[in-house]
């Protein structure tokens, strides 16, 4: 099922649509650097990314020895996501959708401002003005940390498995699940 089929479906059904992870920027900075994409942050954006990729320029994966030769194989990542065209990879629908183009897909098929989307992340990259645009299109965007008080949260807190396991809760209780990119929940 693609993420249109499920927006779909809970439109149909007049359902809660949760979306657990918006894009990329919920992830470690040093993912985010080697996905290969930017997702609208501007030039400031663009030099945080050059920055980490710097930090792990010397940066070699390392695949497992072959029986035969004894050697192994080295791939220079840093090399790699140099040679990759961050606007090509968009292009090609191979980066997750930013918040902003969340909200006017959903808005396109038709959700109106009523909705209630539940983000299921940890910080997004960029903070909240990163989610500015998909506020503006839906008012009732949620988080753990916006339905639940810090010390709720505090014996969660330490422990990011745990904190994934509350977002799985309430993605598992929602009327509609939709993921926007290959996660674990």
């Amino acid at each position: 099922m693609q993420i249109t089929d499920a927006v779909v479906a809970a439109y149909m059904l007049n359902s809660t649509l949760v979306i657990p992870e918006l894009d990329n920027r919920s992830f470690e900075s040093d993912m985010l650097a080697f996905s290969g994409c930017y997702f609208g942050g501007g030039d400031k954006e663009r030099r945080e990314l050059e920055q980490i990729r710097k930090r792990w320029e010397t940066l070699h994966a390392i695949e497992h020895e072959h029986a035969d030769s004894g050697g192994h194989i080295e791939f220079n990542l840093f090399a790699y996501i140099q040679k990759q065209s961050p606007d090509r990879e968009r292009r090609q629908g191979k980066c997750p959708l930013t918040p902003e183009e969340v909200g006017l897909m959903l808005r396109a098929l038709g959700y109106g401002e009523d909705v209630h989307i539940y983000v299921a992340s940890g910080e997004v990259y960029g903070g909240e003005d990163t989610l500015w645009p998909l506020k503006q299109l839906f008012p009732n965007v949620h988080s753990k940390e916006s339905i639940a008080t810090k010390e709720e949260l505090a014996p969660f807190a330490p422990y990011s498995s745990r904190m994934a396991a509350l977002d799985f809760i309430v993605c598992n209780e929602s009327d509609v699940f939709v993921t926007n990119n290959n996660v674990e929940v």
